[in-house]
């Protein structure tokens, strides 16, 4: 299962000591939640509206729930996408957003979309998401220096609880 990620991630046999998904996009989560088991720290903004935080806590425990005890979550409050951005919170109303599009990923890189059952093979993702479930707007921005610093003593502390 692990070959089939990197391969789908054109990383080749590189392997990875530990991962920090920052607002990441777990919309689309692969079925198999089985990881390697090195350390995750995933860190989400609470009111991220472009890459929901929901996703990544559910994801969270479905890798716990697979076997890696080693995964941990930070939900940074009053947070959009895009946290490290200092000032207003900026809404970008052209912007594709996938949020709505909920998939499982299959072993052979095919999406079963959440809403419709549907199998939507790899390379045709993104079509079939711009027709069916991509929706415009998101906001991003908003962080400060304080909550910058927070994420920033949060991360060196996962590295050296993890040995860096």
């Amino acid at each position: 299962m692990v070959f089939i990620r990197r391969e789908l991630r054109r990383t080749g046999s590189l392997a990875f000591a530990l991962h920090v998904p920052i607002v990441p996009d777990c919309v689309a989560q692969f079925r198999n939640a089985a990881t390697t088991g090195q350390p995750i720290f995933y860190m989400v903004a609470e009111l991220d509206d472009l890459t929901p935080s929901k996703p990544c806590l559910e994801y969270a425990d479905r890798m716990k729930e697979a076997g890696n005890k080693n995964v941990t979550v930070k939900v940074y409050p009053d947070q959009y996408h895009a946290w490290e951005l200092t000032g207003s919170v900026i809404h970008l109303k052209k912007i594709e957003n996938y949020s709505a599009c909920a998939a499982m990923i299959e072993d052979n890189g095919d999406r079963t979309m959440k809403a419709t059952n549907k199998v939507v093979g790899g390379w045709n993702v993104s079509k079939w998401s711009k027709q069916n479930c991509v929706v415009r707007g998101a906001h991003v921005g908003g962080g400060t220096e304080k909550q910058k610093k927070q994420a920033t003593a949060d991360l060196i502390s996962f590295l050296k609880q993890n040995g860096f």
